[in-house]
């Protein structure tokens, strides 16, 4: 056998080893309080992460942008950059499920951002529309809008944000088929 055939040999045998901790990883419990301690909610047994729905941002909900009153759109049809109040990005997502006899599948959302000041804008608390769904193919089965108070301080131009809502609860059996939608959204509350 060749150095390179022995080589790509003992490669393919560490990622395999790499693979199966990452994966057994990924599916471990704590049911009876190991790593916790024994008289902690057993309502709450399985982090399931093999049943947790993927999450996406749906085009277009990925960026919020809030104008002074008055503001017009120009003749390219967007408005006008120097009412800007300030433009808020979500660049990040992720979600952890767990199963509670009483509740169903748990969801765990979160997503990171930045909110940076328009011309317009000056450092104080800012309120964002944050719209978390949860969709199979047939219809919704979650859905919650809240505004998440972003603080830019004094001498800033921008801040960062971390959005974490930890109580999206879906019945147990739908989250193979389900998706979490997670975005800005200006619309009323439903």
């Amino acid at each position: 056998m060749s150095v390179s055939g022995l080589f790509n040999r003992k490669v393919r045998g560490l990622v395999g080893a790499s693979l199966l901790a990452v994966l057994a990883a990924c599916t471990s419990t704590d049911t009876k309080g190991v790593l916790g301690s024994a008289a902690e909610d057993q309502t709450q047994q399985l982090v399931i992460q093999g049943k947790c729905p993927q999450i996406e941002l749906r085009e277009g909900t990925a960026y919020h942008r809030q104008y002074a009153r008055g503001a017009r759109k120009m003749a390219d049809g967007q408005m006008d950059p120097e009412k800007l109040i300030y433009q808020a990005a979500i660049a990040d997502t992720t979600r952890a499920c767990r199963m509670s006899d009483q509740e169903g599948l748990v969801i765990t959302v979160q997503a990171q951002g930045r909110l940076v000041l328009g011309p317009q804008g000056k450092p104080g608390s800012y309120k964002v529309p944050i719209r978390i769904a949860v969709a199979d193919d047939k219809s919704v089965l979650y859905s919650q809008l809240v505004e998440l108070e972003v603080q830019v301080p004094a001498g800033q131009l921008s801040n960062q944000f971390l959005f974490e809502k930890n109580d999206v609860a879906i019945p147990g059996g739908a989250g193979e088929f389900a998706k979490v939608y997670i975005g800005f959204d200006d619309g009323a509350k439903k």
